[in-house]
Formats: structure tokens, C-alpha cells, sequence
């Protein structure tokens, strides 16, 4: 049995910073402040341009208020020493 198609959720590909590895100041500056207000590390390939992007979104008024985000760390933070 097939299931019916979803309309719950999206991709966006706004805030890939110029493609995969790509990053600039103003992701680094997040993911400095992220980590440092929440211990949760972020690198800059997946996790860090993810919940920029989340933030951004919710800045934009992307999300009803009370509306339930989910956000998967994937870990990946090797691509931290980089």
C-alpha cells in the first residue's frame, strides 16, 4: 500500500551560502553565538547553514506562532576542523 502524498513540510534552498561548503561571516558569527548560547555545536557545511536558516525564517514571520519546528542535528561536526 502507497502513502498519500504530504503537504506538511518543504525544502527550501535559500540559505545555502553559495553552495555545498560554502560559508561566509555572517554564518560563522551565528554559529559562534548559537554554540555559545546553547552548547549545541554547529558546523558550517549542514547543521549551521540548517538552523541559520530556521532562525532567519522565524525572524521573517515564516511560521505560525505556536507552530511546532522540528530541526535534525545530523552531527557531520568533522566538517568543523575544516
Amino acid at each position: 500500500m502507497l502513502s498519500q502524498p504530504r503537504n506538511n513540510w518543504q525544502i527550501n534552498l535559500d540559505y545555502h551560502f553559495g553552495g555545498f561548503a560554502k560559508t561566509n561571516s555572517a554564518l560563522h558569527a551565528f554559529i559562534e553565538d548559537f554554540e555559545l548560547n546553547t552548547t549545541i555545536p554547529l558546523e558550517p557545511i549542514y547543521t549551521g547553514k540548517m538552523m541559520y536558516a530556521i532562525y532567519e525564517l522565524i525572524k521573517k514571520h515564516n511560521f505560525k506562532s505556536g507552530q511546532r519546528i522540528i530541526a535534525l542535528h545530523t552531527g557531520g561536526l568533522q566538517g568543523k576542523r575544516g
